[in-house]
């Protein structure tokens, strides 16, 4: 089976806007976003500074997949399914390590887990996905092919550390995209650029998965990506290159079409 290294990681150093449990949950606002390889919660929503998006009609056309940000009825519905597999307050509850036993036997998460094999070739006798704990600062979870790393010294809750894993295995799964996405910006894994401009999709795809779930951190996950991985203020260690975020940007329309109709071929 094989087991790529996926550029991906929820990271400690970008953190600081979490999902506050006593906050008064707006109606239709807020969200979230997948992030198949990102760095995690900024401490404050930046400026996008200038996105220049092929269309209209492309960003619509991801947004009616992913769902719209500030779900709340998806979120709602993450709750309750962690509560039907143990806690009765997941918002509050604060995480261990050993809790992923029992996320990953919720619908949402499970799902996910799948499709990762589908995509993987797992085999019956396979070895299947491994979480495994870290004390690296600087991320809240990294996803290395099959194998998880998650890190809790933050102390997350219950349905917080719910969006690590899965914007963690959304990461995984996103790089079996990689040759295609490739294919369709007409370059190669050899180019540096196109390889960044990667990465930053798959921050684009697992911030859209969180939106899609109710992270109300998440007001629209093509500015949030941009506000974590390309603002001139973040840190260089975090930010892609502008060239990088521009050769996304330029082919969104047709990176986009070829992905979900990759993705809804999954079985």
């Amino acid at each position: 089976m094989e087991n790529h290294l996926v550029e991906g990681s929820y990271m400690w150093q970008m953190a600081g806007g979490s999902f506050n449990p006593h906050q008064k949950i707006p109606n239709g606002s807020g969200g979230t976003s997948a992030d198949f390889g990102g760095f995690g919660y900024t401490d404050s929503e930046q400026s996008s500074g200038g996105l220049s998006f092929t269309s209209l009609e492309a960003i619509t056309f991801a947004q009616s997949y992913f769902g719209g940000g500030g779900n709340i009825g998806a979120l709602f519905s993450m709750v309750e399914q962690l509560k039907k597999v143990g806690w009765s307050d997941p918002v509050n509850t604060i995480a261990s390590f050993e809790d992923w036993n029992k996320i990953i036997k919720t619908d949402e998460i499970s799902g996910l887990i799948s499709k990762l094999y589908s995509v993987g070739g797992y085999k019956p006798g396979d070895r299947g996905i491994k979480f495994i704990e870290t004390k690296n600062f600087l991320f809240h979870g990294k996803s290395n092919g099959f194998n998880i790393l998650v890190n809790l010294s933050k102390s997350p809750s219950v349905l917080e550390y719910s969006f690590i894993i899965g914007h963690e295995v959304g990461h995984s799964i996103t790089h079996y995209f990689r040759d295609i996405f490739f294919d369709n910006i007409k370059s190669n894994k050899n180019s540096p650029t196109a390889r960044d401009a990667f990465s930053y999709f798959s921050e684009y795809i697992s911030y859209s998965w969180e939106s899609r779930i109710g992270n109300q951190n998440i007001k629209d996950p093509l500015d949030y990506t941009y506000n974590k991985h390309g603002a001139k203020q973040i840190p260089d260690i975090f930010r892609y290159p502008e060239a990088a975020i521009n050769k996304f940007n330029n082919n969104f329309n047709i990176i986009m079409k070829a992905y979900l109709n990759w993705n809804n071929s999954i079985k």
